[in-house]
């Protein structure tokens, strides 16, 4: 009898367990909008969603009356684990941009951060539209430095083999490579930026990088694209990392720029 009272709980603890290990896990981030940011979580596909202490301090509204919006509209929820592994109910920012909308027609305007009524409005059409806010945010172990906002042109290089290459290019002259292209030219996902990982900020310390969050935004004739990025320098010594591992694609980028320097191929490119 009281081998099964004491087997009982364990059983219950370790189903408890693998419900937890069957739920997306997502890892700490920020949404951000022009200057200001929003404590948010990132699914493993780049999604950012928040809970309902997020949620609530976005539309500066208690939580019980976020959840009663959420249930009384039938709008779309999901359970995660959060960094701690305990499973946790979130919702799409598409939620907050609902929210806010109806805070905005009854005449409130939420009082952090203090901005003007339009504002609020180009707050709820950023966060209507996720799909236009893809950027990856980098790892919250190590990048914890400031966040701010360049304006900058975007060039398309061709370097050897076939690799293809968008450059950006800022205000001060300084060149910069978004999150996902330097990774992908070496054929190689976000993922090691943006782990949640200790082990990592080390390496990135390690590597002498920024600890800043950088948005470089391009004016295209669709409007204006966001992108956050590295400085050139700091992507060299990433490549220089993975060209030690063994990663032969990374060899193949920093010969490329041995070769032949950014300024002259951004020159050939340039009609």
């Amino acid at each position: 009898m009281n081998r099964a009272r004491n087997t009982k709980p364990k059983n219950k603890q370790k189903c408890e367990a693998l419900k937890v290990s069957s739920l997306p896990k997502v890892t700490n981030t920020y949404w951000h909008w022009k200057h200001h940011s929003w404590a948010a979580f990132q699914l493993p596909n780049g999604v950012k969603v928040m809970s309902i202490r997020k949620m609530a301090l976005l539309v500066d509204q208690p939580k019980e009356k976020v959840r009663e919006f959420v249930k009384s509209n039938h709008l779309e929820t999901m359970t995660v684990a959060v960094p701690n592994s305990s499973p946790t109910q979130v919702y799409p920012l598409t939620v907050g941009a609902a929210y806010l909308h109806k805070l905005l027609n009854d005449g409130h305007i939420p009082k952090n951060p203090p901005v003007n009524r339009q504002e609020w409005v180009e707050i709820v059409s950023a966060l209507a539209n996720p799909a236009k806010g893809k950027a990856v945010t980098l790892n919250p172990c190590y990048f914890t430095g400031g966040y701010r906002v360049v304006i900058a042109k975007s060039y398309l290089i061709q370097l050897e083999d076939k690799i293809k290459l968008e450059v950006l290019v800022d205000e001060t002259g300084e060149f910069r490579i978004e999150h996902s292209e330097g990774m992908k030219c070496i054929k190689s996902t976000p993922d090691w930026l943006i782990q949640d990982s200790k082990q990592k900020a080390k390496t990135f310390s390690k590597l002498g990088l920024s600890q800043d969050n950088v948005e470089c935004r391009v004016v295209t004739p669709t409007g204006v694209k966001s992108m956050y990025a590295l400085t050139l320098q700091e992507w060299l010594t990433i490549w220089a990392h993975f060209a030690g591992t063994k990663n032969q694609q990374a060899t193949k980028v920093l010969k490329a720029f041995a070769w032949e320097n950014i300024q002259t191929r951004i020159a050939a490119n340039c009609p």
